[in-house]
């Protein structure tokens, strides 16, 4: 617990500042729960957090970073020094940032991406629901104005579309205008004001897909194929499906035309290849060449965007004479 706290301390001040406060106090409350409460330099917990088992899991004893320490920590600036107004959309500047950032310190303690962990996740929570899209809508994941926006994979996949340093400017920027405390007490609309400033124009359809609208994306991979063309290059082709819906506050769900830049992923050998690709609504066939043979290929493969079923996203390759 106390190297979470001081992991986060290091970050958070390096990136944001001062932390605002001469202490922190850690309150454990007892039995198997995991809830966690935060206020002025305090974190409440459960003491489930602290019983978890470093040596199950697979990032060894470095897991006792990824418990709720950073994101309790992280309140010291989102929420405390950057109090959002009590308008819809006040999730997206406390809970959503605090849980942002606290991925961002296991990612840079552990030195390993908690993305696709957190993305899956957040599939999954949806794909429990009956009626998964207009749940959507009631809990928050269109993010700009609902009242409990808690979906902090849409950050992840807008840094690991523009840079983390992007995602990181914007931030420090909201905190040097919104920090004071004091009204005007700032929106999501603020944040949202920020993130567009740094995106760049090819991201900025991205952008309102990821944070103005409610938006989901079905992708799949239907084939992945792949020939040795060389001694040092192999041919991948997949033939992939996508189309993309957009549900409004009603419920009512609208296919939208598709032309997005996502991600294309084929591991095997090696380093994986990994680059965008123009994605349009509909069957398609896409062709990479690698290095070195490869096993396993697919369309948005880290699961950064919303899909309800990401089990389909890659496949593995068959090798073809």
């Amino acid at each position: 617990m106390l190297a979470s706290v001081r992991a986060s301390l290091d970050h958070y001040t390096r990136q944001f500042g001062p932390y605002p406060y001469r202490y922190i106090r850690l309150i454990e409350n007892p039995g198997a729960g995991m809830g966690v409460h935060t206020e002025a330099a305090t974190i409440e917990y459960g003491e489930g957090f602290s019983l978890l088992n470093p040596g199950k899991h697979p990032a060894g004893p470095g897991c006792r970073l990824c418990n709720q320490s950073p994101t309790g920590v992280a309140r010291g600036w989102w929420g405390m020094q950057v109090a959002p107004a009590d308008v819809e959309g006040a999730g997206l500047l406390d809970v959503s940032l605090e849980t942002y950032s606290g991925m961002r310190v296991v990612e840079e303690t552990l030195r390993t991406r908690t993305t696709t962990p957190i993305s899956a996740l957040h599939a999954r929570r949806i794909k429990r629901t009956t009626h998964p899209r207009g749940a959507a809508i009631a809990s928050g994941h269109r993010l700009v104005l609902p009242t409990r926006a808690r979906v902090p994979s849409r950050f992840y996949a807008m840094r690991e579309y523009i840079g983390k340093d992007r995602v990181d400017d914007a931030l420090r920027s909201l905190l040097r205008k919104h920090g004071s405390g004091v009204p005007p007490l700032p929106t999501s609309l603020d944040l949202y004001r920020e993130l567009q400033a740094v995106t760049p124009d090819s991201y900025q359809s991205m952008l309102r897909d990821l944070f103005e609208k409610n938006t989901f994306w079905e992708l799949a991979t239907e084939r992945a194929t792949a020939k040795q063309i060389s001694a040092d290059a192999w041919q991948v082709t997949l033939d992939v499906r996508a189309r993309k819906v957009v549900v409004d506050e009603a419920g009512i769900e609208t296919e939208a035309p598709m032309d997005d830049w996502i991600r294309v992923g084929v591991f095997g050998e090696g380093e994986p290849y990994m680059e965008t690709h123009r994605i349009r609504s509909g069957q398609q066939t896409i062709t990479v060449t690698v290095p070195r043979k490869p096993t396993r290929a697919g369309i948005d493969p880290e699961n950064l965007l919303i899909d309800l079923d990401t089990e389909n996203n890659s496949k593995d390759v068959k090798i073809e004479n």
